[in-house]
């Protein structure tokens, strides 16, 4: 009895104390359970993150902690850096706003990414970081087979499912968007997380099917990617992955550094080609389905030319601001001179950035007038209310910056963005070596320096990469944890 006793206590704590599991519990938090078509559950869910997420990462601040009192020496510079950090998150703020719900979660999402997440990899035994990798990317693969399978069968049938919980359904959305219950963008940035976590694995495993079955995972989360139709993730992707090409063939040549480079440049420079038509013909595919599918159900006749009938174009209908997608009504009834529904993508080219760029506007005008604040910051989310107007999201009252860190500077100021900066510098060689050291195996570094790539390129348009417990800040965190750590003595890859 007793031997099962320490059995249970052993696996209870090998799982509380598995950064890697916890990753995946907050990242499917803010990815999944948070979704329109779970609206329904909204109480469960907002008892999981309060009595379950929250203290489960202090606990592993916490457990940090002791591991720290436990091992002697100085914390690093990057910690040091994040403790500043968090320090003025904190204490100005506490002052200035007092202990409001919001400032509460926001300590508790940086701290628990800063050092429940972070630090706790980052100052591991590297066998130990080298299981929560493995577990990790495994679990990741599971999640994208299964969120990934779910979409690409609605894309495929074209059809929505729970489409009256919420705002938004989980498939087929606005005759153009695939959605998994929550924004098109934010769906992109889930999977484009969930994508480069699987990849890691491939890079691990030893055995081939293993491998295939884990870039069967990626290549579903790059599809939902695409049919999102978001172009920030789908660029960030792009990006990301010529990284990654530019890694590889540099690490491949056997020449002088120069010569290397040149090699990896125009492998990088090919592979945004490839990816970029690539990703086109699919979501032009995706189009011509959607159209062809949705006038059949309508009634319309498509044997006419299309110069010699009526189109109907549905482009951008964002909620940022872009024009609303035109769609067949269930009230009307089908006829043979309905309008054929005719899509087009989404072009590359606007200065506006859906409306983004009123937004900037509108947040450089209030510095201009407030520059104190442009350098002490506004605290958490307050910002939003002081600049929506004139903006596309004015009938809500408040809104996101739709950019991480102008985000960061109008909730922390510049100090804070600053103390930020001096983290990301501190740890700027270590992440290079990913893609630099082409003397290493693949133990799934490459995919993470690509990961956090791909984040920081998102957060020129989103405002989730770097917003506490978000999808894309936690599997930040968790890359930023794995690269930034020393790598003698490795586990070997499974």
């Amino acid at each position: 009895m007793e031997r099962m006793e320490r059995r249970i206590r052993a696996v209870f704590l090998s799982l509380a104390s598995n950064v890697g599991l916890y990753a995946l519990a907050a990242f499917l938090f803010m990815g999944v359970l948070i979704t329109s078509p779970l609206r329904w559950v909204q109480d469960q869910v907002e008892n999981y993150f309060s009595f379950i997420l929250i203290p489960w990462g202090m606990g592993l601040c916490l457990l940090r902690l002791i591991r720290r009192q436990q091992r002697p020496g100085p914390a690093g510079t990057d910690i040091r850096a994040l403790f500043a950090l968090l320090v003025w998150i904190v204490v100005p703020f506490a002052y200035r706003f007092g202990l409001v719900y919001n400032n509460i979660n926001s300590w508790c999402g940086y701290a628990i990414v800063f050092f429940g997440i972070y630090a706790l990899l980052r100052e591991d035994t590297p066998e130990r970081r080298g299981r929560m990798l493995d577990w990790a990317s495994g679990a990741f693969c599971v999640f994208s087979l299964l969120y990934g399978a779910a979409l690409l069968y609605c894309a495929v049938t074209v059809q929505t499912f729970a489409a009256d919980q919420g705002d938004y359904g989980f498939g087929f959305y606005k005759n153009m968007f695939l959605c998994g219950g929550i924004h098109y963008n934010t769906t992109a940035m889930v999977a484009l997380s969930a994508l480069f976590m699987a990849l890691s694995g491939a890079a691990r495993r030893r055995h081939a099917p293993a491998k295939l079955v884990h870039l069967l995972a990626a290549l579903m989360m790059a599809a939902v990617v695409v049919l999102t139709q978001s172009r920030t993730a789908r660029y960030a992707m792009i990006a990301a992955l010529s990284a990654g090409a530019l890694s590889v063939a540099a690490g491949r040549i056997r020449a002088r550094l120069p010569m290397r480079l040149l090699g990896g440049l125009l492998a990088a420079a090919l592979t945004a080609v490839i990816c970029y038509a690539g990703t086109s013909l699919l979501s032009d595919a995706a189009l011509e389905h959607y159209m062809r599918v949705e006038n059949a159900r309508a009634g319309v006749a498509m044997e006419q030319p299309k110069e010699s009938r009526p189109a109907l174009v549905a482009v951008a209908a964002a909620e940022e601001g872009g024009a609303q997608a035109a769609q067949p009504t269930p009230e009307a009834q089908p006829t043979p001179e309905a309008t054929p529904l005719e899509l087009t993508a989404r072009k590359a080219t606007d200065t506006s950035f859906n409306g983004r760029v009123t937004i900037w506007k509108s947040l450089f005008a209030f510095w201009r007038e407030n520059p104190k604040v442009m350098l002490i910051g506004n605290g958490v989310g307050r910002t939003g209310s002081m600049i929506v107007d004139g903006t596309f999201a004015q009938y809500l009252g408040s809104i996101t910056m739709h950019n991480t860190y102008l985000q960061f500077i109008a909730d922390f100021g510049l100090i804070g963005f600053g103390l930020l900066c001096v983290f990301f510098l501190t740890i700027l060689v270590p992440c290079l070596r990913a893609f630099f050291d082409a003397g290493r195996r693949p133990d799934g570094r490459l995919s993470m320096g690509m990961a956090v790539v791909a984040i920081l390129i998102t957060g020129l348009m989103e405002s989730a990469p770097l917003g506490e417990l978000t999808s894309m800040n936690v599997v930040l965190f968790f890359a930023l944890g794995i690269l930034a750590a020393p790598q003698e003595e490795e586990a070997p890859a499974l």
